[in-house]
């Protein structure tokens, strides 16, 4: 940990491979009080255990997975979205998003989750669609995915709709 309390370097001390890139993606997002000596502060080493729980994902509550589906906009009308959710970690990149009508798609990044709630931020990397906008995401009791999509910087709802597992 650096002196302005921000993580420098990661390391795994227990490795399991399937594990270590969420363990160290998680750890580079922790701030620290910076520690001190003599009232100045100095870099440490900090050791934090993580155990990882499998059981929220085997129950299904997690988004991820392959989805597709018509979602409305207000103005556009009706347009279909393939999404592929490969791993939550919050601040990472979490998945692909393309709308194929509109020719554009791009990279999700996950922001936060609340509760049931998946908070994500697309990073459109070709086509001409409004880039930035943020998406809202809900495991529905019938297995599909409440998808709400909002404008960039606002809480102005632009497309909604709910999207069901399916290959790209």
């Amino acid at each position: 940990v650096k002196t302005n309390g921000k993580v420098e370097k990661v390391e795994v001390l227990k490795s399991h491979p399937l594990l270590d890139e969420a363990a160290i993606d998680a750890a580079k997002q922790f701030e620290f009080t910076p520690g001190k000596v003599q009232g100045e502060a100095v870099r440490v080493w900090v050791s934090i255990p993580f155990d990882f729980n499998l059981e929220q994902a085997s129950q299904g509550s997690t988004p991820e997975g392959n989805w597709r589906g018509l979602v409305n906009q207000a103005g556009y009308g009706a347009y279909l979205v393939n999404m592929r959710i490969e791993r939550l970690v919050k601040g990472s990149r979490c998945g692909t998003i393309e709308y194929p009508s509109l020719k554009c798609g791009g990279s999700l990044t996950l922001i936060e989750t609340q509760g049931p709630l998946y908070i994500m931020k697309e990073n459109l990397t070709y086509g001409n669609c409004t880039k930035g906008g943020v998406i809202h995401l809900q495991k529905q009791a019938d297995g599909t995915l409440s998808w709400t999509w909002y404008y960039p910087g606002t809480t102005r709802k632009g497309a909604s709709g709910n999207l069901s597992p399916g290959s790209r």
